[in-house]
């Protein structure tokens, strides 16, 4: 449960740009401004791009997970196969629409719609990823936009936690660590150490 909640807590630092520093001061204006226009590029921009590649990515992804399930038993050797195939399967795919395109309507024109295509799907492709690295964020969008914009009050409740969790884990030390193991910070002396 300790390391749940730690994990909750770096998400939502994550989600809102911060680091654990970030918490002691008060960030600058445009620092927020800064934060609040990515998150809502991520949101108004990545977000969008990514929904048509999710037809060509999506399909990829399942080839690529059971080829490398169906192939081997190893764990590293089924990521290594995971990887390549999407890769390869990718980059088949935006080469295969190209051509489509291309097949359908030999001209000129044909040839700038083919690579107009290859190069949206290549952005779609980028979005895609930048979107399913950041999914915490996606499903928690509209609450870390208000969030953005209320920033004081979430860096004060943001201290409050990792204060509770410092104490949550320096309780967790003292229990399961004997007395007669030496510590590197006394106890009192933890609030004064600047992480």
């Amino acid at each position: 449960a300790f390391f749940q909640n730690v994990e909750a807590y770096l998400l939502q630092l994550r989600a809102l740009g911060l680091s654990d520093k970030d918490l002691r001061g008060d960030p600058p204006l445009l620092v927020r401004l800064e934060r609040i226009a990515r998150h809502a590029a991520f949101l108004l921009v990545l977000v969008p791009a990514a929904i048509p590649g999710v037809l060509v990515h999506l399909p990829v992804l399942m080839t690529a997970v059971w080829a490398g399930q169906a192939l081997t038993s190893r764990g590293d050797v089924r990521a290594t196969i995971k990887v390549c195939a999407a890769t390869l399967l990718t980059f088949g795919a935006y080469l295969a629409v190209a051509g489509l395109v291309l097949w359908r309507d030999p001209s000129p024109e044909g040839v700038m719609r083919a690579a107009t295509s290859l190069l949206l799907l290549l952005l779609s492709g980028y979005a895609t990823v930048r979107v399913l690295e950041r999914q915490g964020e996606l499903r928690r969008g509209l609450k870390t936009f208000v969030a953005l914009l209320h920033l004081d009050e979430e860096i004060a409740r943001l201290s409050a936690e990792r204060d509770r969790l410092r104490a949550r884990l320096l309780d967790l030390v003292d229990k399961h660590l004997g007395a007669e193991v030496p510590r590197i910070v006394d106890r009192q002396d933890h609030d004064d150490v600047k992480a």
